[in-house]
């Protein structure tokens, strides 16, 4: 079993909080102990650290406060643990991931297909043999990569994507500046479901390796 969470998250959830409010707390310390003659005086200078103390709860309680404490990769799962509680997930109940780097700490939202003790969404987009990703309608998945924020990782199967409309689906990509990576894997649409009968194990092996190689990197950043 290896953890894949950041080591900070303790850092980030227990001790920064204590840091940020205890060290704007100590502006308030003078006006309890200062006469009374001074206090008025001194009130105007306490707005800004409430007003610090304020804004830092908002922004802790988005980016901060609902981390879970570690994320340990397992073969085929995840082990997640928080405030004592602890769940595996399965790597094929993750619908979707969300990398979010331009914040501090970076985060990472996993989607579930099913609740979990921890909601069905966890802070710490891989699509396999899909299908459709690019058609001659107007609304095709393909027009609308832009509006992904996640890293995207695709693995078609034969036939899923043919070259034309990897063509598009790549220039789409790049033009919204996504971080993303394509590989076309050699065995039919499904190779990864275990009881069809198209189930492929090479790939099916291969396509457990890259999402659980996606789910380290961005975790662990």
């Amino acid at each position: 079993m290896r953890r894949i969470s950041s080591g900070w998250t303790f850092f980030y959830k227990r001790v920064f909080p204590i840091i940020w409010f205890g060290g704007l707390a100590l502006f308030g310390i003078p006006l309890f102990v200062a006469p009374r003659s001074s206090q008025a005086a001194a009130l105007p200078f306490l707005i800004m650290p409430i007003a610090m103390m304020g804004v830092g709860f908002v922004l802790m309680k988005i980016l901060v406060f609902d981390l879970v404490d570690e994320v340990w990769e397992d073969g085929n799962t995840l082990l997640v643990k928080n405030r004592g509680q602890e769940q595996r997930i399965e790597l094929a109940d993750i619908k979707n991931v969300n990398y979010t780097v331009l914040t501090s700490p970076p985060r990472v939202t996993l989607s579930l297909r099913r609740p979990t003790v921890f909601g069905d969404r966890i802070a710490a987009t891989a699509a396999f043999h899909p299908g459709g990703l690019v058609t001659d309608q107007p609304d095709s998945p393909h027009t609308r990569v832009k509006t992904i924020k996640s890293r995207v990782y695709l693995a078609p199967a034969i036939g899923d994507l043919p070259p034309e409309a990897e063509a598009k689906l790549r220039a789409e990509l790049e033009s919204g500046h996504l971080r993303y990576e394509i590989e076309q894997y050699d065995a039919k649409h499904g190779y990864a479901v275990d009881d069809s009968d198209v189930y492929d194990r090479g790939a099916a092996e291969r396509h457990y390796a890259a999402l659980t190689r996606l789910y380290g990197e961005t975790l662990r950043a």
